[in-house]
């Protein structure tokens, strides 16, 4: 019975010369293979980053090749030499190789894993072998638990490359590369094969409940999915979009609006949005959405936005009741109460048809305020209010808020709850809190965020995406963008974000990368078990930049998206979050991103600095298959980490024409003889440009 040792015995190649710790150096034979060897497998040998094995013991030490070399010498190593042949000196090749791990067998010659690290290093005059095929599968981590096929191994006899999805997407997976280099079709096809190869695993007829999310800012990845009836499709303008017309939208439908309602936003991203200055402003605007949402929170949607404000109004009457000493005529703040009153007065009159008891509140307040007002050069003036003036008028208010509070729903809820408010009563309720006592002495520092609340509100180009008509349900919006827990046919959504204006674009990523997290840490809370969900930034170098000297100590879009990935880098695995980060520049990420990324695809990388940053993620034994770094061709990349135990020069799948994102290299030749010519006109590009 042959044994694996004596089988190895018929692929020799040399003997050891030399043994160090990181080094073996080797004396090839005058028969070992110049270009291909063919025995149990035919393998290109010798070749840079190749592997050879060594038999010790029980199992096979793996070794790669770093250098190969020619040497003059007196007498060549053979086999079985010839005593009757006179040996002329003649060059023998040699080559060194760093050792990487240790194949172990059962007792019956079957390869169980590669086991990293060596236990025990050959002695001078081992000899050394070609590995066989199921050796190779060992190698580059496919011999039994991977279940996804993505590439071929070209340095190990082209053996397919199986990853297990749980490795790859559970502990986050950074896909880096230079324009060009083949990265987007592989971040494509992880989605595509992984889908496949789960749907493989089923019964007839049934699909797999996968999770995927695209952030895709540049809109390449929605025409590599149209023809899966499993993707669903979000846009900023999809109207023109229709049934295979090649633009992305799924065969049979219609692309989805993309919206991303500013009540889902937290006290944050409201601050960073509005730029509201951290000294008087951001407590303001803290306060204008507690009241918002607390009104939102009522029962009856009808009287969400009135018992905002009723509640709103009531709180700022009392507080200058409690300011103004009773029994004194002449009122302080006399200016301000009257604006208040005025203001009231027009901000409840659109009220005044959904409750009957409105008309009094407002007629009463109007009459107060006139009696106290006057004009001149323009501008208005107020006499003196009395306590007792606003002690009558301010319980009729009481009466109608307390029948509002009636409901038992919890009213002092949290600032960053995502309960639905409307962002057309942001200015009122901002102005109602301008006119207290308080607030009055700093209103010369809140007209920039005054300013900046109402352009939102009219901005025509956010609207759709901040202020989307009827959307007020948080749980079709989940269903919708995360997907269904149980999904009859599995979900891979595309957030198509090329259209998002750019002044929201950051924080639009920012705040759906948090509502995703957040969702799924509600859903373990409440559940035993997790929903994996992988989710996939594009460009994430514009995102997830690491902080420079540069960078403003206020809050801004970018540091607020920077620190949600890493909060969701650091945390995301507990609740079955996974990120894929696809950058064309690693030397440009959040270290701290980088650092909790497990698993690593590296296609092309020709600047110095992301070359740097790459190699120190290895031992420096392994080292050298990262010098094919800036001359890999399209396709082929090297994977490394949690998902294989060595790094691996893997040929990514081909993808069809069809299936790849739009992301192919301009072709000027074909423009230029106009065999490629658009056929919209810039009129049009200047109506869709233009048009609310």
């Amino acid at each position: 019975m042959n044994t694996p040792v004596s089988e190895a015995a018929a692929r020799v190649i040399g003997r050891v010369e030399s043994v160090r710790a990181s080094e073996i150096k080797v004396l090839l034979e005058t028969e070992a293979p110049q270009a291909t060897a063919f025995g149990p497998s035919i393998q290109r040998f010798p070749r840079i980053n190749g592997y050879v094995v060594i038999p010790i013991g029980s199992g096979m030490l793996v070794a790669t090749v770093t250098a190969i070399w020619m040497d003059p010498a007196t007498v060549p190593l053979r086999r079985n030499p010839d005593q009757s042949i006179i040996d002329l000196p003649y060059p023998v090749r040699r080559l060194t190789a760093s050792p990487i791990g240790t194949l172990q067998f059962t007792s019956g010659g079957d390869i169980l894993r590669l086991n990293r690290g060596v236990s025990a290093f050959p002695p001078v005059g081992c000899e050394v072998a070609l590995p066989t095929s199921a050796e190779l599968r060992a190698v580059v981590g496919t011999a039994g638990h991977g279940r996804v096929h993505i590439g071929t191994a070209p340095l190990a006899d082209s053996t397919k490359v199986l990853v297990d999805p749980d490795r790859l997407f559970g502990r986050h997976l950074a896909v880096l590369g230079n324009t060009g280099s083949g990265k987007s079709c592989s971040v494509a096809g992880l989605i595509r094969w992984s889908h496949e190869a789960a749907r493989s695993s089923m019964n007839d007829g049934e699909s797999p409940n996968t999770h995927f999310i695209v952030l895709d800012p540049n809109g390449e990845y929605a025409p590599a999915f149209k023809d899966n009836d499993h993707v669903r499709l979000f846009q900023v303008s999809p109207d023109n979009l229709g049934p295979g017309d090649g633009t992305g939208a799924q065969a049979g439908a219609t692309a989805s609006h993309f919206n991303l309602p500013s009540w889902m936003w937290n006290s944050k991203e409201w601050a960073t949005f509005t730029g509201a200055a951290s000294a008087t402003q951001r407590p303001a605007l803290h306060q204008v959405l507690r009241h918002l949402r607390s009104g939102a929170a009522a029962a009856n949607s009808s009287h969400r936005s009135l018992f905002s404000k009723l509640r709103a109004y009531r709180q700022l009457l009392w507080t200058m009741i409690e300011n103004g000493p009773a029994g004194v005529a002449d009122f302080p703040g006399k200016q301000n109460c009257g604006q208040l009153l005025k203001a009231m007065a027009e901000d409840l009159q659109p009220h005044q048809a959904e409750d009957g008891r409105i008309l009094p509140i407002v007629q009463a307040a109007r009459t107060l305020h006139q009696s106290h007002e006057s004009v001149s050069s323009g501008r208005t003036y107020y006499s003196a209010f009395s306590v007792q003036s606003l002690t009558e008028f301010v319980p009729r208010i009481d009466a109608i808020v307390s029948d509002l509070e009636s409901d038992p729903v919890q009213y002092d809820i949290n600032i960053d709850s995502p309960v639905p408010f409307r962002l057309e009563d942001m200015p009122g309720q901002l102005n109602a809190l301008l006119t207290t006592t308080d607030m009055a002495d700093n209103a010369k520092y809140m007209s920039g965020l005054t300013l900046r609340i109402h352009e939102i509100v009219g901005d025509r180009r956010l609207k759709p995406i901040i202020a989307p008509d009827g959307d007020r349900d948080l749980a079709k919006w989940l269903e919708e963008h995360i997907g269904l827990v149980n999904s009859p046919k599995g979900q891979i959504t595309i957030i198509d974000l090329s259209l998002v204006p750019s002044d929201v674009l950051t924080l639009s990523i920012a705040a759906f990368a948090r509502l995703t997290f957040e969702a799924l840490q509600r859903l373990r809370r409440l559940d035993q078990d997790t929903l994996p969900v992988a989710m996939v930034l594009e460009e994430a170098h514009n995102f997830i930049r690491r902080p420079t000297s540069e960078d403003s100590g206020e809050l801004s879009a970018a540091a607020l998206c920077r620190a949600t990935f890493e909060k969701i880098a650091r945390e995301g695995r507990k609740f079955g979050l996974g990120l894929v980060v696809s950058s064309q520049r690693p030397s440009e990420l959040s270290t701290t991103v980088l650092a909790q990324c497990n698993t690593f695809l590296l296609h092309r990388l020709v600047n110095d600095r992301d070359q740097d940053l790459v190699q120190r993620m290895v031992p420096d034994s392994l080292g050298g298959i990262f010098q094919e770094l800036p001359s890999l061709p399209s396709r082929q990349a090297i994977l490394l980490g949690w998902a294989t135990e060595l790094p691996v020069l893997v040929e990514m799948r081909e993808l069809a024409e069809g299936h790849r994102p739009r992301s192919s290299d301009p072709e000027f030749w074909n423009s230029w003889i106009r065999q490629t010519v658009p056929n919209t006109t810039w009129q049009q590009v200047a109506e869709d440009w233009q048009r609310p």
